[in-house]
C-alpha cells in the first residue's frame, strides 16, 4: 500500500511539473549552461572557473543522475542540430550590417559563430548582441550570457531565504515591505483577482493606471490604461493588445487576464519634467540599476537608462550611467537595432540625471533588506513625484549592461 501511494505521489508530481519540464527542458533549444573546451585546461581565469562551476551545479536541486540525463539530452541536440540552425539564422540576419559597419568579412563572422556555438555552446546570436567581434576568443567567457542566467544567479546566491524569494516574486508584498522600510515605492491603487467586487469602479474611476501581474516578470502581461480627460474615455495598451477603447471590451480583456493570475493596479507614472523636456517621451523612462554585495554591504555594480522607442515600452534605447555622478555616458543599440538607431531623436549623452543621489540611496537601502542575495537588478523611475522603486529582480538580465 505504501509503495502504491509513493508511485501515485510521484506520478502526480510529474504531471504537475510537466508543463515546466516541457518548456524548460524538452522544448528548449539552447543548453542551460556553457560547456567550453577551456574547462579542461589548467590555469584558467576566474570567469572560466565560474562558468565551469555554473555548468557543474546546474539543476542543483535534482539528483545528479537527472542532471546527467538533462545534460546528455540538451547538449546532444545542440551539437547535432540546434547549434547549426542558430548559426545559420544569426549569420544570415546580421552578416551584412556587421560587414558594413565593422568591415568584418562574412566568412570570418561565420568562423567565429561556429567557434562560439561548437567550442563553447554559446548561442551564436550573442556574437552580435554582445558585439563579441570586439574581443579575442579568449575573452568570450568574460561575459555572462542571458540563456544561463537562472542557474548563474542561483550559483551566486545559493541560500536565498523563503522570505526573499516571496518578496522578489510577489510585487504586492514587496511594495508593502519596501514602504515599511521607508523606500519610495509606487502606491497600490487596487488588486484584481477572482471574486473581486466592483471591478468596474476600480478600473474606470477617471484615473490612468498601470496594470501588471502580482507575480509577473520582465514586463510580461503588463498594460497601460490611459484616461483621456477631454473625451472622458479610456485606452488600454500593451504588448499583446494594440489599443482598446470600448469599456466593455477593456473590462472583458482584463477579466480574461484575471482568470490566469491576480492583477495589481498602480497609478500610471509620468516622467520627471527634466527627462520629458530632454526626450519628449511620454512612456515611462526607467533605470535598471544593479547592486551587488561587497562583503556584507551592497554597492552599485552597473546602471543604465532605458528610453522607450516611439513611446513603445517593448523597444528601448540603452544609455549607460556613470554610477557615481549619474551622468549618461553612451548609447548602445543591441543587435544593431536599426529601428532604434533611426528613432534616436534626442542625444542623451552627457545628460545629468536628476535626483541621482536619491536613486543610489534607494537601491542600496533596498538591497540591505536582502543580504542573502548576491546581486539584484532594481527597476526605478524618476517621476514628477520624485524617485519611485518599481521592483527588484533576482534573475535580472545582463545584456543591457554590456
Amino acid at each position: 500500500m505504501q509503495t502504491h501511494n509513493l508511485k501515485l505521489f510521484s506520478a502526480r508530481a510529474l504531471l504537475r511539473k510537466w508543463p515546466q519540464i516541457k518548456r524548460h527542458i524538452l522544448m528548449r533549444e539552447a543548453p542551460h549552461a556553457i560547456l567550453s573546451w577551456r574547462y579542461f585546461l589548467p590555469m584558467q581565469n576566474e570567469m572560466v572557473k565560474l562558468h565551469k562551476k555554473n555548468f557543474m551545479n546546474a539543476w542543483r536541486k535534482l539528483p545528479r543522475i537527472y542532471w546527467a540525463l538533462i545534460a546528455i539530452y540538451s547538449y546532444t541536440l545542440w551539437y547535432l542540430f540546434f547549434c547549426w540552425k542558430h548559426i545559420y539564422r544569426a549569420w544570415k540576419k546580421h552578416r551584412a550590417i556587421v560587414f558594413e559597419k565593422q568591415r568584418i568579412a562574412p566568412n570570418r563572422q561565420l568562423a567565429h559563430l561556429v567557434s562560439l556555438a561548437v567550442l563553447h555552446t554559446i548561442p551564436p546570436h550573442f556574437y552580435y548582441q554582445y558585439r563579441l567581434f570586439r574581443f579575442p576568443e579568449k575573452r568570450w567567457l568574460d561575459f555572462v550570457y542571458t540563456h544561463e542566467l537562472p542557474h548563474w544567479h542561483l550559483m551566486l546566491s545559493p541560500n536565498i531565504s523563503p522570505r526573499s524569494q516571496h518578496l522578489m516574486t510577489n510585487k504586492l508584498d514587496f511594495a508593502a515591505e519596501m514602504k515599511r522600510l521607508g523606500i519610495p515605492v509606487v502606491e497600490t491603487a487596487g488588486v484584481l483577482s477572482r471574486g473581486t467586487k466592483s471591478r468596474r469602479e476600480l478600473i474606470f474611476n477617471r484615473e490612468s493606471k498601470f496594470i501588471k501581474p502580482i507575480c509577473g516578470s520582465r514586463k510580461q502581461g503588463c498594460y497601460q490604461l490611459q484616461y483621456l480627460e477631454k473625451e472622458d474615455s479610456y485606452q488600454l495598451k500593451g504588448e499583446d493588445v494594440n489599443s482598446l477603447s470600448d469599456r466593455t471590451k477593456i473590462l472583458d480583456f482584463i477579466e480574461e487576464n484575471m482568470e490566469k493570475e491576480p492583477l495589481l493596479l498602480q497609478p500610471l507614472l509620468t516622467n520627471h519634467p527634466a527627462l520629458f523636456k530632454q526626450s519628449q517621451c511620454e512612456a515611462l523612462i526607467t533605470i535598471r540599476l544593479v547592486t551587488s554585495l561587497a562583503g556584507s554591504e551592497p554597492e552599485i555594480l552597473s546602471a543604465v537608462l532605458e528610453v522607450p522607442v516611439r513611446n513603445e515600452c517593448s523597444r528601448v534605447n540603452i544609455y549607460h550611467i556613470d554610477e557615481l555622478t549619474g551622468k549618461l555616458k553612451r548609447a548602445e543599440c543591441l543587435l544593431y537595432d536599426i529601428l532604434a538607431e533611426e528613432n534616436r531623436r534626442v542625444n542623451f549623452e552627457s545628460f545629468q540625471l536628476p535626483l541621482w543621489n536619491e536613486i543610489r540611496i534607494s537601491a542600496i537601502n533596498s538591497h540591505k533588506a536582502f543580504k542573502d542575495i548576491q546581486a539584484i537588478g532594481w527597476d526605478l523611475a524618476i517621476t514628477d513625484r520624485g524617485v519611485k522603486l518599481l521592483e527588484g529582480n533576482v534573475n535580472w538580465g545582463v545584456s543591457a549592461h554590456i
